[in-house]
C-alpha cells in the first residue's frame, strides 16, 4: 500500500508511483506505523470512494446498454438471491417450530409423567388405608367374636347354694352366715367359728348346674370400714376345689379391694373354698371373714 505525503491519499495498487489528485509522489506505508487523520483526509477519502462507486456504475450501465442479456441474468442473480434469502428464512422458521414443537411435546410429556407419579402415591395411600381398615377390621371381628361370648355374674343369686365348714354366732346384730358372703353387700361378712385364726375352714357353692366358671371375685376381710377390716384376720392363700376334685391355689395382696382369681373357664357344678393363711388382724386375731364372694361364667 501507498500512500500520498500531501492528500494523505492511500493506493493499494504498488505499481502506481504518484497521486491520482494532485500528483504528488507516493510513499510507502509503513505496517506498524499508526497514521493520524484529519477530517479533510477522510472527506478526501470519501469523495474518491464515491467517485469509484460513481464510475463503476457507469460502466455497468454502459455494459448493460452493449449487452441486454447481462441485465437479465443479474435480474436472475438477484432473484435468486432473493428466494435464496426467502427459503433461509423459511428453514429457520421451520426449525424455530420444530424446537418449540419438541418444547411442547417435552412439556406435555413432563405433566403425564407428574400426573402418573401423583397417581402412585395416591393409590399406594389408598391401598395402605385399605390394608389398615382390614386389619383392623379382622381384629375387630376376632375381638367382636372373642366378646360374643356372653358372661354373667352369680352373686345374690337364690339359685346358688351357700354352707360353710362353720360360722360365728351373731354378735351385737351382727349375722355372719356363709350367705353373707354371698348377698352383693360388702358391709356384711362370713365369719368362720373355729377356735383359733379359722385355717382350713371353707365355704362351699352349689351351682345346681354345671357352669362354665370363668373367675371367681373375692373380697378379702370384713369390709364394713376401713378400720374393722384392720382389726380383723383377712384371708393370705386359699385352695379351690371343683366338681371334677382338681383343685388350685391363690394367693391374695393384703389390701382393701376385691380381687379375682382366673379359673379359666372351667366347667364345674360346685366350688369349695378353703383358708390355707391368713395375714393377721391388729387386735382380733381370732376371727378370719371374707365380705364377698361372687363368679364369673360364660
Amino acid at each position: 500500500m501507498k500512500i500520498c505525503p500531501k492528500c494523505q491519499s492511500k493506493f493499494t495498487d504498488d505499481s502506481l508511483n504518484f497521486c491520482l489528485q494532485d500528483g504528488e509522489p507516493l510513499a510507502a506505508v509503513i505496517a506498524d506505523k499508526t497514521l493520524e487523520f484529519d477530517a479533510e483526509t477522510f472527506a478526501n477519502e470519501a469523495t474518491i470512494t464515491h467517485n469509484l462507486l460513481q464510475d463503476n456504475r457507469e460502466e455497468k450501465t454502459e455494459a448493460l446498454r452493449q449487452n441486454p442479456a447481462a441485465k437479465v441474468t443479474d435480474q436472475n442473480r438477484s432473484l435468486e438471491t432473493v428466494v435464496s434469502s426467502a427459503q433461509t428464512e423459511e428453514s429457520t422458521f421451520a426449525a424455530e417450530m420444530v424446537v418449540k414443537k419438541g418444547t411442547g411435546v417435552g412439556f406435555v410429556a413432563g405433566v403425564l409423567l407428574s400426573l402418573l407419579l401423583i397417581g402412585i402415591v395416591v393409590g399406594g395411600i389408598y391401598l395402605v388405608n385399605r390394608y389398615s381398615s382390614f386389619v383392623s377390621g379382622r381384629a375387630n371381628s376376632n375381638s367382636n367374636t372373642s366378646n360374643s361370648v356372653k358372661t354373667r355374674v352369680l352373686s345374690d343369686s337364690a339359685e346358688v347354694k351357700v354352707s360353710a365348714s362353720s360360722t360365728r354366732k351373731p354378735d351385737k346384730g351382727n349375722i355372719y352366715s356363709p350367705k353373707m358372703a354371698f348377698d352383693g353387700n360388702p358391709r356384711t361378712a362370713w365369719c368362720e367359728g373355729v377356735r383359733g385364726a379359722g385355717k382350713k375352714q371353707w365355704l362351699a357353692f352349689d351351682f345346681k348346674k354345671e357352669e362354665r366358671l370363668k373367675s371367681i371375685v373375692i373380697q378379702p376381710g370384713y369390709f364394713k370400714t376401713p378400720v374393722i377390716w384392720r382389726k380383723n384376720n383377712r384371708i393370705a392363700s386359699v385352695t379351690i376345689e371343683f366338681s371334677d376334685n382338681s383343685k388350685r391355689s391363690f394367693n391374695f395382696s393384703d389390701v382393701m379391694k376385691e380381687q379375682t382369681l382366673d379359673t379359666g373357664g372351667i366347667k364345674t357344678k360346685t366350688v369349695f373354698i378353703a383358708i390355707t393363711d391368713i395375714f393377721r388382724g391388729e387386735t382380733d386375731m381370732e376371727d378370719t371373714l371374707i365380705s364377698e364372694v361372687s363368679f364369673v361364667v360364660e
